[in-house]
């Protein structure tokens, strides 16, 4: 009755469309999967409240990926992160929790998208730089984006040299340094230099 009267009294409004999106969670809570993505769904395109439409779209990419709909949940987050990333990142660490999901279903591009924003936005104090740091790092390898991985990886040891993922990101710049192609002249030169160094510290 509570929620029929919101709809009826309220309609249109950002108060009808937040009361939707929260009777598609009891609806989804109870196992009514259908009539719940349909609300989702309803409130995310009708509404014309940034909020209310971020909050829709969260909920739809939290349960495409519970549901393992990689792609429909990927969807709604990059729609959700194009047109208000804030409410993204507002939560530091269910934004790390959802590039880890993302990275964990191979959707690396917009989980180091994320990932860069989120990077910008702590520092080397929070529990999360270096295994954020790291983990951006093994995404851009995976991806082949060497140099990006690279300038990471210089920043982490620079900044960490004895941090808990020091040498799981030399390991990484190890492989890259004997995977680029000849045409990358930036990065062979990186190699050698590293190459040099081995032999003089040995």
């Amino acid at each position: 009755y509570m929620y029929e009267r919101l709809f009826t009294e309220y309609e249109g409004t950002k108060y009808a469309y937040k009361g939707m999106i929260y009777l598609a969670d009891e609806l989804y809570s109870a196992g009514d999967n259908k009539r719940a993505f349909k609300l989702y769904k309803k409130a995310f395109a009708n509404t014309k409240d940034l909020e209310v439409a971020s909050l829709a779209a969260s909920r739809l990419g939290q349960r495409y990926l519970a549901g393992r709909k990689v792609k429909e949940a990927v969807k709604y987050y990059k729609k959700l992160y194009e047109a208000n990333k804030k409410y993204l990142l507002n939560d530091i660490n269910q934004a790390y929790q959802l590039i880890n999901d993302l990275a964990n279903n191979k959707e690396y591009q917009l989980a180091i998208e994320i990932g860069n924003d989120l990077l910008n936005k702590i520092d080397t104090r929070n529990d999360l730089y270096e295994p954020l740091m790291y983990r951006l790092a093994k995404w851009n390898y995976k991806i082949n984006n060497f140099k990006k991985s690279i300038k990471l990886i210089n920043k982490h040891l620079s900044e960490l040299p004895y941090g808990d993922f020091a040498e799981e990101m030399k390991n990484i710049k190890n492989k890259i340094l004997f995977q680029i192609p000849d045409n990358n002249s930036t990065l062979m030169l990186q190699r050698y230099d590293e190459i040099i160094k081995k032999y003089k510290n040995n």
